[in-house]
C-alpha cells in the first residue's frame, strides 16, 4: 500500500511539474510576444510623419518676415514643447555649418492665452545659440498659418527670387539625429551640387496645434 501511494505521489508530482514548466514556457512566449509587438508599434510611431500640407510656391506676400534677396532663406516652424524637435535643432546646427551662406529663421509658436515666455523652452535656447540663426516667437501662430505649416520641424527653403524650392523635415524619424534626405537635399540645393534631389520630405514632430492646458503637459512622445 505504501509503495502504491509513493508511486501515485511520484506521478502526481511529475504531472504538476509538467504543468508548471508548460505554464512558464507559455508565459515567457506571451511576454516576448508583447515586447516584440510594443517595439514594432514604437518603430512604426517613430516613422510616422505629420500630415502632408501644400505650401505656397512663392514667398508669402503677407508675412512680416524678411527674405534675403541675395541668399537662400530658410524658415522653420517649431513647437516649444515638442521633444522630437530637439533632434531637428541638432540637424539645423549641422546644416548651418555646412551652408554658412544660408539665412535661417526658426519660429516658435506662441498661442494666445499662454503664460509669459511660454515659448522659451530648452529647444528655443538651443536654436538661439546656433550662430547665424534668427529665433522668433510666432504670436497666435500667424506666420505658421501664412506659410501653411502644421507640424513642428516643418522647414521651407526659398531661393533668392522668393521661389519655394524645398519643404519638409530634416530628420529621418521622430527624435532621430543623423543622416537624412531633407538635410542632404537642402545642402545640395544651396551649394548647387545637385538640383535633381527630392524637394519634399516627411516632417516628424508634434502638431503645431497641440497646446497643453495649464494642468496637462504635452506627452513625452511626440504626437501627430
Amino acid at each position: 500500500m505504501h509503495i502504491e501511494n509513493r508511486a501515485d505521489n511520484g506521478l502526481s508530482n511529475k504531472f504538476c511539474s509538467g504543468i508548471g514548466a508548460t505554464a512558464l514556457v507559455l508565459g515567457c512566449v506571451a511576454w516576448l510576444s508583447f515586447i516584440a509587438g510594443a517595439n514594432m508599434l514604437l518603430i512604426m510611431y517613430e516613422r510616422s510623419p505629420g500630415p502632408a500640407t501644400e505650401s505656397s510656391t512663392n514667398w508669402p506676400a503677407e508675412t512680416t518676415l524678411k527674405r534675403d534677396s541675395e541668399q537662400f532663406t530658410l524658415v522653420m516652424f517649431a513647437h516649444p514643447k515638442c521633444p522630437c524637435t530637439n533632434a531637428t535643432v541638432t540637424e539645423l546646427a549641422a546644416l548651418v555649418t555646412l551652408c554658412p551662406q544660408l539665412r535661417p529663421s526658426v519660429l516658435f509658436i506662441k498661442p494666445s492665452g499662454v503664460e509669459r515666455d511660454w515659448e522659451k523652452s530648452t529647444t528655443w535656447f538651443r536654436a538661439k545659440n546656433i550662430q547665424g540663426v534668427t529665433v522668433l516667437a510666432d504670436d497666435c501662430s500667424q506666420e505658421a498659418k501664412r506659410f501653411r505649416a502644421t507640424t513642428s520641424g516643418q522647414t521651407m527653403l526659398y531661393d533668392p527670387s522668393g521661389k519655394l524650392i524645398f519643404k519638409g523635415g530634416i530628420t529621418a524619424g521622430r527624435g532621430h539625429e543623423g543622416d537624412n534626405q531633407g538635410l542632404d537635399t537642402i545642402v545640395s540645393l544651396v551649394t548647387g551640387k545637385n538640383r535633381t534631389m527630392c524637394a519634399d520630405t516627411p516632417v516628424f514632430g508634434c502638431s503645431l496645434q497641440d497646446i497643453p492646458s495649464p494642468n496637462r503637459e504635452l506627452l513625452s512622445l511626440c504626437r501627430k
